[in-house]
């Protein structure tokens, strides 16, 4: 049952005549309750910064669309292994459950995307996204987006990547 502060909420957005609303809400108080209530009322994208936020959807919606990572998904024709690496190896499988959720997002289903999910889908040719992406993106822990965009503009180097001279 929502709670007095998430009507409150709801209510201040539907009669809001602003383009870009924010919400600056307590912990604990179900910001994903009222995304994901924002989500089923229109059709919408949540944003969420981080895969551990994308589980929390995922465990507490399981009909949901959900569109993370091909590695974060378990091939179904090959056990033991992700679709990313189905993928590289036997060049994907039937019944792919990381194509069916983006598949789903592409025609425009309410979806949870972490940005990295989304930003790929918006950018990959022939993607039906464009057209039919839904009207109203929420982002959940918005405050986190900005590390999040560093990240995807940023490179990591290991040892085995350089070499120093000898002098």
């Amino acid at each position: 049952k929502p709670r007095a502060p998430q009507v409150s909420f709801l209510n201040w957005v539907h009669e809001s005549k602003a383009r870009i609303k924010v919400g600056i809400l307590p912990v604990a108080l179900g910001k994903s309750f009222i995304a994901k209530t924002l989500q089923k009322s229109v059709r919408a994208s949540v944003i969420t910064c981080n895969n551990v936020l994308v589980d929390q959807y995922s465990e507490g919606y399981p009909n949901d669309n959900i569109l993370k990572g091909r590695a974060k998904y378990n091939c179904h024709t090959y056990s033991g292994m992700s679709c990313e690496a189905a993928d590289e190896i036997f060049d994907g499988c039937a019944n792919c459950p990381y194509k069916i959720c983006k598949d789903r997002a592409s025609t425009g289903e309410s979806t949870v995307f972490n940005p990295m999910s989304l930003f790929a889908l918006i950018n990959a040719k022939n993607s039906a996204f464009n057209t039919y992406r839904p009207s109203l993106t929420i982002v959940d822990e918005a405050h986190q987006l900005p590390g999040m965009l560093r990240l995807l503009s940023s490179a990591s180097f290991s040892n085995k990547d350089y070499e120093l001279p000898e002098n």
